[in-house]
């Protein structure tokens, strides 16, 4: 991989990472410090991890996965695109955050990935 397509990557997930966070902060109203700094940890760790492994796994796999990943990334956008969907009609959904753990295990867990 050249120097070109790493800064571009490394371009990218930071610009991921600015949109989640700032996602993240217009969510809460009265975040304390200690909250934020376990968001911010969270995040980096993922940020950090996830490309990581990915390169580890892409590499032992390529064989296989070149034959059918357009098929793979195929599945996965339509299976968030009705995901999406079907949140946006669910009746039950509750809008108001708080600033329970419990929340933000459930919820901000998918914004990692």
């Amino acid at each position: 991989m050249d120097l070109l397509y790493i800064i571009m990557i490394s371009i990218g997930i930071s610009m991921d990472a600015l949109a989640m966070s700032i996602c993240k902060g217009i969510t809460f109203k009265n975040m304390d410090f200690k909250y934020a700094l376990k968001v911010a940890l969270f995040f980096s760790t993922f940020q950090v991890l996830f490309p990581l492994i990915g390169y580890l796994l892409g590499n032992s796999f390529e064989s296989f996965v070149s034959k059918i990943d357009y098929w793979i990334a195929f599945y996965l956008i339509v299976f968030i695109g009705f995901n999406m969907i079907r949140e946006a009609f669910n009746k039950n959904h509750d809008n108001n955050a708080s600033l329970d753990f419990s929340y933000f295990y459930n919820s901000v867990f998918i914004f990692f990935l």
